[in-house]
């Protein structure tokens, strides 16, 4: 910038009028310095100088040096948007990996003898959902309201809602399928273990290809039917693992009660078909719609509240009569109702940064440390074949993106991991 002041001097002169200086260019090209500087060093700021006295010149610059300026714009722009494109990759690998395992470790514990309220009660799952969509829907209006105002809120709701009942009508599917997942989340996390449930959730990818073919026609390439194959390959030894396992300490069982891994698995498994058909129908309703993401989740937090409450009427009517809605809630219940919620948003505004390789990292960084904070927490024994089964799923997330080549060495090594995983159940 003292470059900048000692050329810019002359070139404007006492006199000058400051109208005759663009002023926003100027700005624009000095921040576009200071960019370049920070991305190439020091001694590529000499462009943006010149840029710079050029716009102070004004008409009396050759025409070919006001498209150096344009050029400098462009690329200023461009290196502005590659490096906030970086950030937020990183941001989302964070926010990717925490969401899949703390939600899901924060769900299991809560489920636990250890998270009941100072009455002895566990709070009633079907509630926690119901108030789940009620904060999804109060940060999406708040998010409009924050961009455009209450006008903004009304004239979206307006021209996205009110005039198209239809299309609203068509968000109670995907809401519904969401409900029931959820519910069924809650429900299976108390069978089964935290790591297993995680590694079993990974079918979602099996079921949302399989939705894919039939609900929109996508052909899969040979490498993802071969990911397929040894996530099913994966699941099947986890779940081996788990029915055979030795059984968790009394402490860690909602009141006391028996355990049933595989209905907890079935539950599981039915979660990853609704998550699968949710997402490829809430994909084929986005196809060709200008619809804005928080009008999306107004729409499906609205069907998602109108089921959730019926659930609890349906199915925990009773118990809320006598010890009231909010029974069993404690902090940490509140933090996994909000974390869910809001944890749920983050990833949908974040997610679209996140290339596959960066996904399929958060999955598998999720999945191990699931694992490793399941064994301190809730004395989750790990086995060999549980850890096979682990590493195929985590494989099979890679295979299924083709960061993993679908050759002969690959299937040698995944033939070898299936021999070792007979033996050790034979074991």
């Amino acid at each position: 910038m003292q470059r900048l002041q000692a050329i810019m001097g002359p070139v404007l002169g006492e006199g000058q009028q400051s109208g005759e200086v663009d002023s926003q260019v100027v700005a624009l090209l000095t921040d576009a310095d200071a960019e370049m500087k920070d991305l190439h060093g020091e001694g590529s700021a000499s462009k943006g100088d010149d840029a710079v006295v050029l716009v102070a010149m004004g008409p009396s610059a050759p025409k070919a040096h006001h498209e150096l300026i344009e050029e400098e714009l462009r690329l200023a722009s461009e290196m502005a948007e590659q490096r906030m494109i970086a950030r937020m990759k990183k941001i989302s690998l964070v926010l990717l990996t925490l969401q899949n395992c703390v939600v899901i470790v924060a769900l299991k514990y809560s489920r636990t003898r250890a998270a009941k309220d100072s009455d002895g009660r566990l709070y009633i799952t079907t509630t926690a959902v119901a108030l789940g969509e009620v904060v999804k829907f109060i940060i999406s209006v708040w998010i409009i309201v924050w961009g455009g105002g209450l006008k903004g809120l009304g004239e979206d709701v307006k021209t996205e809602m009110i005039d198209k009942p239809i299309e609203c009508a068509k968000m109670i599917v995907p809401s519904l399928l969401y409900t029931v997942q959820n519910n069924l989340m809650y429900a299976a996390m108390y069978h089964i273990s935290a790591a297993a449930f995680q590694c079993t959730m990974q079918l979602k990818i099996l079921t949302t290809a399989f939705f894919s073919v039939v609900l929109l026609g996508k052909h899969l390439e040979l490498h993802r039917w071969g990911g397929l194959a040894v996530l099913m390959l994966g699941c099947i030894f986890v779940n081996l693992d788990q029915s055979s396992g030795s059984p968790q300490p009394p402490s860690a069982l909602e009141g006391g009660g028996a355990q049933y891994p595989l209905l907890g698995v079935a539950m599981t498994v039915t979660a990853a078909c609704t998550s699968g058909l949710a997402g490829v129908y809430f994909e084929k309703l986005l196809k060709g719609a200008k619809t804005s993401l928080w009008i999306r989740q107004i729409q499906l937090s609205l069907g998602g509240m109108g089921i959730g409450f019926a659930c609890v009427a349906l199915q925990d009517w009773d118990a809320v009569q006598e010890h009231g809605f909010l029974q069993g809630y404690t902090l940490f219940t509140w933090f996994l109702v909000l974390w869910s919620a809001l944890g749920g948003l983050i990833i949908a505004t974040v997610v679209k940064y996140a290339d596959n390789l960066y996904k399929a990292f958060a999955v598998s960084m999720s999945i191990i440390l699931s694992t490793l904070m399941s064994i301190p927490i809730f004395h989750f024994q790990l086995s060999l074949l549980f850890g096979l089964g682990a590493v195929l799923v985590i494989s099979s997330i890679f295979l299924y993106e083709k960061m993993i080549p679908f050759n002969e060495t690959t299937l040698a090594v995944f033939f070898l991991l299936l021999v070792s995983a007979g033996f050790l159940i034979k074991i």
